[in-house]
């Protein structure tokens, strides 16, 4: 029988379906199988059968198992059951598709509701219920964004102590998404509050901006936007959206890294100004221009374009207005897909550097896998690298791999890094591709350093 967690919240956007990527991607560096399940779906794409994040992380991890056996309940048959005084056979159906799921594995992930079609609580005594039936203990994910102090310790105490009246195995407590301003007084603050009332603390995760961000793909699918130029970029992250109905001259100070510009197809001055704009190394890097009204470049214009376009800025047309386009864009709902490598590798390495998934392994007493599997394999290269910890120079510090991967070694703490080649240039590149440097990461200019004549 697999050993397993159930993931639960106490309430909606807590970001429980990130630390459950996270937490699969850690398990499959210690056991050979992990598998996932979610019992009641509740986010559906229009005319498909089965929960949307669940399918995600089938797709992410090549789960095997049946999407109707990962997620067996829908929140309206669920609703269903219960008017019906049906609850006995929500249960065995619950119970059914999980032993299915588990049969092989070593720990199944168990993601619980997200607080969207019924009401707190009794959403919240349903996960309690299901849980208990599968015999999962509980691991809370406390949504910490925007939150006093008082309020994210009074969720966590008294989520646990209904957990607790319900005869529940309370495994521990992951505060999420809180504030780089305020992440070392909620870090070392919840720790102290949780130890005074014996909870295990399992760790705080930062909130990060760029999970939450549309990718042009997105916004260009909302639009039903026509891609003028730019088509192999559409993973561009939209950090801000602004439109540009005044001057370029007088524009472009509003204009910051990942900016998307909005203005009428008729605006050639904006649109050749964003253009120039993007090439200037001095300059911010705009992600892309949404062109409104259904009016396209001119042949011109776009023989102009097409001779400098060696540049990853996408270029839209729309039909609609341009507050129409600002309209669609703010209403749109993002969530993460299996294609979206740079928000997926976030999720991993944030559970990876601030979830102590190794304090949840020994609650479970996760046996040791037999078999040395790929992930295992890279698990342990990198828990040895980063215990050496040390030092990293990557050439060509402007190409797109190389701060890749330097982000990925810096988010995993396994190594100090320089990069090598033009600080301009190479912070330029990053806000681009969406990747925050920071301190950690030192740059030096081979051909300007002092150390040049040694």
């Amino acid at each position: 029988m697999a050993k397993n967690i159930y993931l639960a919240s106490t309430g909606p956007e807590s970001g429980k379906g990130i630390i459950c990527l996270g937490l699969i991607n850690a398990f499959r560096g210690m056991v050979t199988n992990v598998g996932y399940f979610k019992p009641i779906g509740q986010k559906y794409r229009k005319n498909e059968d089965h929960d949307k994040e669940s399918i995600m992380i089938k797709e992410i991890y090549g789960i095997e198992d049946k999407p109707q056996h990962i997620n067996p309940v829908s929140i309206k048959e669920l609703n269903h059951y219960i008017t019906s005084n049906d609850q006995e056979t929500f249960f065995h159906k619950v119970q059914e598709s999980y032993r299915k799921v588990e049969r092989d594995k070593d720990i199944v992930v168990i993601e619980g509701t997200d607080f969207l079609g019924m009401k707190s609580a009794f959403e919240f005594d349903i996960n309690a219920d299901i849980a208990n039936n599968l015999n999962a203990g509980i691991i809370l994910i406390e949504d910490g964004y925007g939150k006093s102090m008082d309020e994210i310790s009074s969720g966590v105490l008294t989520a646990k102590d209904s957990f607790d009246e319900q005869s529940c195995d309370f495994l521990g407590v992951i505060i999420n998404k809180v504030e780089a301003e305020r992440f070392s007084e909620v870090d070392q603050s919840m720790r102290k509050i949780l130890q005074k009332h014996k909870i295990d603390y399992l760790g705080t995760v930062p909130y990060d901006s760029i999970l939450p961000k549309p990718r042009l793909y997105d916004i260009a699918r909302s639009l039903d936007a026509e891609v003028l130029f730019g088509q192999d970029y559409l993973s561009n992250i939209a950090v801000e959206t602004i439109i540009a109905s005044m001057r370029f001259d007088n524009a472009i100070k509003y204009i910051n890294d990942g900016t998307l510009i909005i203005t009428g197809g008729d605006r050639t001055e904006i649109l050749i100004g964003c253009i120039a704009s993007f090439i200037s190394p001095s300059c911010p890097n705009i992600s892309g221009i949404v062109l409104t009204g259904g009016i396209v470049p001119n042949d011109n214009i776009r023989n102009l374009i097409e001779t400098l376009y060696e540049l990853p800025l996408p270029i839209f047309s729309v039909k609609c207005n341009t507050i129409e386009t600002v309209n669609i864009i703010n209403s749109l709902v993002v969530h993460i897909s299996s294609h979206d490598i740079q928000k997926i590798d976030i999720a991993k390495s944030m559970v990876y550097r601030y979830v102590d998934y190794e304090k949840i392994n020994n609650k479970l007493k996760l046996e040791k896998a037999r078999k040395r599997t790929p992930e295992i394999f890279k698990y342990e290269i990198l828990e040895k690298a980063r215990s050496e910890k040390k030092r990293i120079v990557l050439p060509e510090g402007e190409d797109d791999r190389t701060l890749k991967a330097a982000e990925w070694i810096r988010d995993r703490e396994i190594a100090g890094l320089i990069l090598l080649g033009d600080e301009e240039l190479i912070n330029k590149k990053a806000a681009l591709l969406g990747i925050k440097l920071g301190s950690e990461i030192e740059i030096i200019n081979p051909i300007k350093s002092e150390k040049l004549e040694d």
